[in-house]
């Protein structure tokens, strides 16, 4: 099982998310179950999404993360997470 971490900007809008739900916000419920069920996908199989070549990687994403590769997971027809594996 693989260790899976957020930045802390998708930490805050998470929760955001998550609070909303507890006003009763279907929509928001729905995709928090998305994002968790996505989470659950990659702490078992960190290349479940699918690779998104280096020249598409966002200039933003290699200066502010240090981001040498990037993957999508479809989360729904409609929502995406976009992750970057790094470790050994």
């Amino acid at each position: 099982m693989f260790k899976v971490l957020s930045s802390p900007e998708f930490s805050e809008e998470l929760e955001k998310l998550r609070e909303r739900t507890n006003s009763g916000d279907g929509d928001s419920l729905k995709l928090v179950k998305l994002i968790e069920k996505g989470i659950e996908k990659l702490k078992f199989n960190y290349k479940y999404g699918d690779h998104i070549s280096k020249n598409k990687i966002p200039r933003e994403y290699e200066e502010k993360y240090g981001t040498k590769n990037l993957w999508k997971l479809d989360l729904g027809p409609f929502w995406r997470m976009i992750y970057t594996i790094r470790g050994d």
